[in-house]
């Protein structure tokens, strides 16, 4: 009976209490963070970490993200491209024709 009297007032303190605990514990995970994050930051390798997921993502997944960024971000280059491409190619359809 005590530990269950005992597991009862602990439980109502916290429940009672559980927003200040709530940003108690926050802050001091948050400040913590905070001033280890020089040491965080130079134990993770984002560039480690990006290419074991593409090494470990099927071939067809990392063609449609390349196609989609590509499509998204490259547009103007195709387009460019495009005008460039049909200038040269007509260019060298008015000096095919003359004959000398």
């Amino acid at each position: 009976k005590l530990q269950i009297s005992i597991a009862k007032y602990l439980y109502q303190n916290i429940y009672d209490n559980k927003q200040p605990i709530a940003n108690y514990l926050s802050y001091q995970i948050l400040n913590t963070v905070n001033s280890n994050m020089e040491q965080i930051s130079s134990t993770i390798s984002i560039e480690y970490i990006i290419k074991n997921k593409i090494d470990n993502m099927p071939l067809e997944d990392v063609e449609n993200l390349l196609l989609s960024f590509m499509k998204n971000h490259f547009k103007w280059i195709n387009v460019v491209g495009f005008i460039i491409g049909f200038i040269i190619g007509a260019i060298q359809l008015i000096f095919l024709n003359i004959k000398p």
